[in-house]
């Protein structure tokens, strides 16, 4: 592109303009170029954001090679994920005065929080006891 440059700005007479872009030389034009950069955007960005979806990282779900196609993800049951939490080794035992405050509806109790964006499941029936105090 520098060799069509250079012919254009010393070997005519009115350098690279509009009406000369398109002129052969040694078998490509300017036009060409410029044309071909532009496509060289386009793909690696296009490819760019495929393999973003498709390879899997560490935050978010690497979707299936034909998700383009339409092609639905199975999940695990109807929700996605587990709706009954798991009894962890690393939560205490509640207390009988926080068993107090639950009886006597003085704290927050969330039972089955959902939340998802798009298809996406964050929060999947998730239970949660915000006590005073």
């Amino acid at each position: 592109m520098s060799k069509m440059l250079f012919f254009f700005n010393y070997n005519t007479r009115d350098g690279l303009s509009i009406k000369t872009a398109s002129a052969d030389y040694e078998g490509y034009s300017f036009n060409g170029g410029i044309a071909m950069l532009c496509f060289n955007v386009v793909f690696w960005m296009l490819l760019g954001f495929y393999l973003d979806q498709v390879v899997p990282s560490e935050y978010g779900v690497a979707k299936p090679w034909n998700f383009l196609c339409g092609g639905k993800r199975k999940t695990q049951n109807s929700s996605g994920m587990e709706t009954k939490p798991k009894k962890a080794k690393n939560f205490e035992e509640v207390t009988d005065q926080l068993k107090k405050q639950e009886s006597d509806k003085d704290c927050l109790i969330v039972r089955g929080l959902v939340k998802k964006f798009g298809e996406k499941t964050a929060v999947a029936g998730t239970d949660l006891t915000i006590y005073n105090g």
